[in-house]
């Protein structure tokens, strides 16, 4: 690659440590193609050694793919000039049947039973895996069944060394045969007439087709001996079945979790816990629940917010009166900060969904502050690159904010905090995004829609204009962007 660089005057940059939104494009068509690996590796439930015929067989699939970053054709037409053709694409770890080329004498199979895992390259053909030998090859004469996935649904193999055979008690040694001795987990009952209702449906499924016949030529000679002519005693109870084997291994909890404390947690019924409970959770949360230590302003605290109920829609909302102004309220501070212009839906584009949220503000004594109605928009009906284009933001990391503190703990500074109110409605978007109008605030017969011309929270790239115009105006008054984490402004005086 060095010599193909040089060659054609390409001056290429290696991406710093631990940063991908440097190579964020890249980045993206990863993450694109393992989820549709994943997506193919669930349903085949192929092993997991098999992750590299995934991938490959994703990237086919996606070449083949039309999508809105080319104008609805896929990456195959662009390159070759013609659509692709799809007669020829099966279903990802199916079961198929490979013509056998080779067979080494007349009876053998003239086909192998093989799952399909891709497309070679290079060749027209399948590439297939033998069920039989593991081994991986091409073939051009395939027979697919394509409902058909044999490790989604692999046959439990029971060798014949762990089945039980049951020994009659009522046979004589001295005259009859003696039977194959198994080897078996559980000890051996007695076998009579009666005993046949309390075998098992799966010991009668794993006894062995070749030791059937001998079990029950015993049974009648048994029974027409002239000397059995004792009442046969009752089985006995059926063996308790075997204890579930518990892993031995002492669950340590994460280091991370050693300074946290839960000072008004108490036991409330230290008695067994449920069989229901998994061993991972040995101390179930219902056990540890009281409110005893608590102050009486926690106490107010918590009986308010459990007390009132928010609304989860517009309709449960617009009959109460704190609710309606509350929306209003958000309706003019979105219009004073010039947030969309009410314009016609332009021809070709089309208008993503809003809703609104709705919260209770407490005070510390429980009290409420005020109602809280945010208008957010349905970013999940956002088209990528048409409604937008990049979504990464930076944010400050852990070691980033220890460090500072630890330099300012040592130098005596003085630390300040604060909080930008509506921060995302300060960044600018740069998209031509469309959205409806708010919930209870269209007007009858209007067919206006919004011209977003900031980013509104729920978009997809609301953080990264928010962040953008956040970098750029603290570049104006003099910091600098540090290179080590993108989230930390320094200013040198």
């Amino acid at each position: 690659m060095e010599s193909y660089f040089n060659e054609h005057g390409i001056i290429f940059h290696h991406t710093c440590p631990y940063t991908p939104q440097e190579n964020g494009v890249v980045e993206r068509k990863h993450r694109h193609l393992l989820n549709v690996a994943r997506a193919l590796r669930f349903q085949a439930n192929l092993p997991l050694k098999y992750w590299g015929e995934n991938i490959q067989t994703a990237c086919y699939l996606i070449n083949r793919l039309p999508t809105p970053l080319l104008s609805l054709k896929t990456p195959y037409e662009l390159l070759h000039g013609a659509p692709p053709s799809y007669s020829h694409i099966r279903t990802f770890g199916c079961l198929c049947y490979a013509t056998n080329l080779n067979p080494k004498h007349k009876f053998d199979a003239r086909a192998k039973r093989c799952i399909f895992i891709g497309y070679p390259q290079g060749q027209k053909g399948y590439k297939v895996l033998c069920l039989e030998s593991r081994r991986i090859f091409t073939s051009r004469d395939v027979l697919f069944h394509e409902t058909t996935f044999p490790f989604s649904h692999e046959p439990l193999e029971i060798q014949d060394d762990q089945i039980v055979l049951p020994n009659p008690s009522i046979h004589n040694p001295s005259t009859e045969p003696d039977l194959p001795t198994l080897t078996h987990h559980t000890e051996p009952s007695p076998l009579n007439p009666t005993s046949q209702a309390m075998d098992t449906p799966s010991q009668d499924h794993i006894l062995n087709s070749n030791i059937q016949p001998i079990l029950q030529e015993t049974i009648d000679r048994t029974l027409s001996s002239p000397n059995n002519t004792t009442t046969t005693p009752p089985p006995p109870p059926p063996p308790p079945p075997p204890a579930l084997r518990r892993s031995n291994h002492i669950t340590k909890p994460p280091p991370l979790l050693q300074d946290y404390h839960t000072y008004h947690a108490t036991l409330l019924d230290p008695g067994p816990i449920s069989s229901s409970t998994t061993l991972s959770t040995r101390h179930p949360l219902q056990r540890y629940v009281s409110y005893s230590q608590l102050s009486t302003s926690h106490k107010k605290f918590v009986h308010n917010i459990s007390h009132l109920v928010e609304p989860t829609s517009y309709e449960q909302a617009c009959t109460d009166a704190k609710w309606v102004a509350a929306m209003q309220s958000e309706i003019d501070a979105l219009e004073a900060n010039h947030t969309w212009t009410m314009v016609p839906l332009p021809t070709g584009h089309r208008a993503i969904g809003c809703k609104w949220i709705y919260k209770i503000k407490y005070q510390s004594d429980g009290s409420i502050e005020r109602y809280k109605a945010r208008l957010v928009a349905k970013g999940f009906t956002q088209r990528e690159g048409i409604d937008y284009k990049e979504t990464f933001a930076p944010v400050a990391k852990l070691v980033t904010v220890r460090c500072l503190l630890t330099v300012a703990a040592v130098r005596n500074w003085h630390l300040h905090q604060m909080d930008v109110q509506n921060a995302f409605l300060h960044g600018d978007l740069l998209e031509e995004v469309y959205m409806q109008p708010p919930p209870g605030f269209r007007r009858q017969g209007e067919k206006l829609v919004c011209r977003l011309h900031k980013s509104l929270y729920g978009l997809k790239q609301a953080s990264r204009s928010w962040f953008q115009k956040f970098a750029s105006s603290v570049a104006n008054m003099g910091f600098q962007q540090s290179k080590a984490d993108y989230s930390l402004f320094i200013k040198v005086d």
